[in-house]
């Protein structure tokens, strides 16, 4: 065997693990009408942005409650970002739908695993009622973490809506 025939072969595995690794991320990566923005929104569905705004972007709302329910589509994919207004304006945004990351974080994922990449990207541990959350520096977005699991995401207009 030649030597460029040894060192192709050895290269195999690498390269198996490369593409490995590029079909994982992008299959973890989350189109941009799927992120979770800490402090701005999720989604296309901002904090501070009008009911106007919202139909403009994402469509006619379900009202469930007081809350207003608004599905994001893009392709074959779709979730689902709830709204509490005050007034004409959204106040908080969350979601309890897995479609939705930051950093890779998404509904549903291990408390644990979403508490290491959180801190590594600067969120602070707290408490909001039952569960554990984790906060953004400027309070303003929450990753609660219920039975092991992330269990909603957060994006709120002012700081300050769960402290205990």
């Amino acid at each position: 065997m030649t030597h460029g025939g040894r060192l192709a072969r050895a290269l195999i595995p690498l390269a198996v693990a490369v593409l490995a690794l590029a079909a994982c991320s992008a299959a973890v990566a989350a189109p941009a009408k799927f992120l979770v923005v800490p402090g701005v929104g999720i989604g296309p569905v901002g904090v501070g942005d009008t009911r106007g705004e919202l139909e403009s972007k994402v469509g006619k709302p379900e009202r469930e409650g007081g809350i207003m329910a608004y599905t994001v589509r893009s392709g074959t994919r779709s979730g689902v970002v709830k709204v509490l207004f005050d007034g004409d304006r959204a106040e908080n945004v969350f979601t309890v739908d897995p479609a939705f990351a930051y950093r890779g974080v998404h509904v549903g994922d291990d408390a644990g695993l979403a508490t290491a990449t959180l801190r590594a990207n600067g969120f602070l541990s707290g408490r909001c009622g039952p569960a554990r959350a984790l906060y953004s520096r400027d309070e303003r977005t929450m990753f609660g973490l219920y039975r092991g699991a992330v269990e909603h995401i957060f994006v709120v207009r002012d700081a300050g809506a769960c402290h205990s």
